[in-house]
């Protein structure tokens, strides 16, 4: 735990000797795709298959960043979940109200065979049978029921990532792609085509995997009331507490520039319906002339507080997109007097990628800055309630960059602790010596509150 706030945004000594722990490729991990921060101070990583015959992986570390012995059949703190002949790739992982936790990831076979894949486990690592009477749930791209045959599901989203900030697809791009609701049903989103035009969707499951079919009839399409556009994708989803569901995305105007893009957020009622009640039944909208994507959104349990993180491409440079709304959708005017903010924290600019709304108004964020083809960088920053840069955080600075000779470094999830402690995790690439040559490895990181 945290000893002084003049610490506030240092590495934690206390976790692996010096607040960094190292994976490497090959080896018993490799990397961490995803990161929850467990009630008793222990922390859950994941990790997607390697190879076509590896599975993926969890992992449970105590507070000190060791191992956890009593987590996995070998005892060594790790799980390997074997899902032979087929890519996973995760996207995200949600504690449950039971503790246990619930895993969503892309498939991939090959071209006529692939979608969405979810994992449901219990707080002792097993399987929860109870899920599809397996743990695991495979939604082929090609086939859910109730959809007509002018739609075509895509497993992923289109994560079109501007290309002078980083020139790959993450394993890890999108946000929270899953969220629980009440007796256990659980929301997922994919892209679809509808009449050759590409829309989110949210398919809502029963706890025993089968289609909520009083959901829409399964699924519910996210229109965009009140915008003319070519296109959008979902990047984020979350419920608030009375039930509603919130979704977030990007979208491409009718008729805009080649780069003009928008992103926005918007509301749907527990039975999917649009809710009138969330921003009049329309959806939040920030509109760019340039590049601009939502990357992450989140919901404080208490407050109804809603945390919506990107980038946008202003003057050619990335600036970090940072959203706070009050429950209804109408901007929380205490924040940035009610505006986006826009963050530029270097002369490489910075993306946001995940984002936690802190109990006394701040906001912690971790992302990018640079791009591969010149130093990439995983840096995190608190920004106070009303927007500024947090002078408590790393020593007057507001924000940590981690910068390791081990390779060039991208961020893949964020987690805070229950004392506040910031856990962050990603990827080393190896790209300094002969180009892109792919993962090299992987970091946990955390920071003191």
């Amino acid at each position: 735990m945290s000893k002084s706030i003049s610490n506030a945004g240092t590495l934690d000594p206390a976790f692996n000797k010096g607040g960094v722990l190292y994976f490497k490729v090959p080896g018993i991990f490799g990397r961490p795709d995803a990161l929850l921060a467990l009630p008793d101070n222990k922390i859950l990583i994941a990790r997607g298959s390697i190879s076509e015959s590896d599975g993926f992986m969890l992992g449970r570390l105590l507070e000190d960043g060791t191992p956890d012995s009593s987590f996995g059949p070998s005892r060594n703190g790790f799980i390997k979940v074997p899902v032979k002949n087929m890519q996973v790739t995760i996207r995200s992982l949600k504690l449950l109200a039971n503790g246990g936790w619930l895993i969503s990831s892309d498939y991939y076979v090959d071209l006529d065979s692939h979608g969405l894949l979810i994992v449901r486990m219990l707080a002792d690592g097993r399987l929860d049978e109870s899920l599809n009477g397996s743990g695991l749930l495979f939604i082929d791209s090609r086939d859910l029921p109730g959809l007509s045959p002018d739609i075509q599901v895509c497993n992923t989203n289109f994560n079109n990532e501007p290309a002078s900030i980083m020139q790959h697809k993450s394993a890890n791009a999108t946000g929270a792609s899953v969220a629980e609701q009440s007796g256990g049903k659980f929301l997922i989103f994919a892209d679809t085509r509808m009449n050759g035009k590409r829309q989110g969707m949210i398919l809502r499951r029963n706890a025993d995997g089968s289609s909520d079919e009083t959901f829409g009839g399964g699924f519910v399409i996210v229109d965009l009331p009140g915008i003319k556009y070519e296109w959008n994708q979902l990047d984020g989803i979350a419920t608030q507490v009375s039930g509603q569901i919130l979704v977030g995305g990007t979208y491409k105007p009718e008729n805009g520039s080649l780069d003009e893009r928008g992103v926005f957020v918007t509301r749907f009622t527990s039975s999917g319906q649009i809710d009138m009640e969330f921003n009049r039944g329309l959806p939040v909208v920030i509109p760019n002339n340039d590049r601009i994507e939502l990357r992450n959104i989140t919901v404080d349990g208490k407050s109804g507080r809603i945390l919506a993180v990107g980038v946008a491409i202003r003057e050619r440079n990335p600036n970090g997109l940072i959203v706070v709304l009050k429950e209804d959708g109408s901007y929380d005017h205490s924040f940035n007097k009610g505006r986006p903010l826009l963050s530029k924290l270097g002369p490489l600019g910075e993306g946001w990628k995940r984002g936690i709304l802190q109990p006394d108004g701040a906001v912690v964020v971790s992302g990018y800055t640079g791009r591969f083809t010149f130093e990439l960088t995983a840096v995190t920053a608190r920004f106070l309630k009303d927007g500024g840069l947090d002078g408590a955080f790393n020593s007057g600075q507001g924000f940590a960059i981690f910068d390791d000779e081990k390779g060039w470094e991208e961020i893949a999830d964020l987690a805070q602790m229950d004392d506040g402690r910031i856990v962050v995790c990603g990827h080393f690439w190896n790209t300094k010596d002969s180009g892109m040559n792919g993962v090299d490895g992987g970091w946990v990181l955390r920071y003191l509150a």
